[in-house]
């Protein structure tokens, strides 16, 4: 069998293809050790770290980047996050999320 690996992380890139609606227009990346609900801060997250920092994405072609990660993300979850004082539902809105990493190989 293969065990299925994420590797570890080196860069990340968010890109707005469309800006968010209805919500916080401040949005980044996390990840964090445990699996958390819609309703949830990412304080209640077990080992939260920022992958990317919250940005206002106002227009289609709005990003940020950070480019120098160094994080083993094996076993961890993935979350868009959002900061500031709106507590609305999105309506709309789409995002592209680059991962770029390589994979620690068990024979090496």
């Amino acid at each position: 069998t293969v065990a299925e690996a994420q590797g570890v992380l080196a860069s990340a890139e968010l890109i707005c293809v469309e800006p968010p609606q209805g919500g916080e227009a401040d949005i980044g990346v996390f990840y964090a050790d445990n699996v958390l609900s819609s309703s949830m801060t990412m304080a209640q997250a077990s080992s939260a770290v920022e992958l990317i920092t919250t940005e206002n994405y106002a227009a289609a072609g709005d990003s940020a980047a950070q480019t120098d990660i160094s994080a083993d993300i094996d076993g961890k979850y993935i979350y868009l996050v959002s900061s500031g004082s709106t507590a609305n539902t999105y309506t709309h809105g789409k995002f592209i999320l680059r991962l770029y990493g390589y994979t620690v190989f068990n024979d090496v």
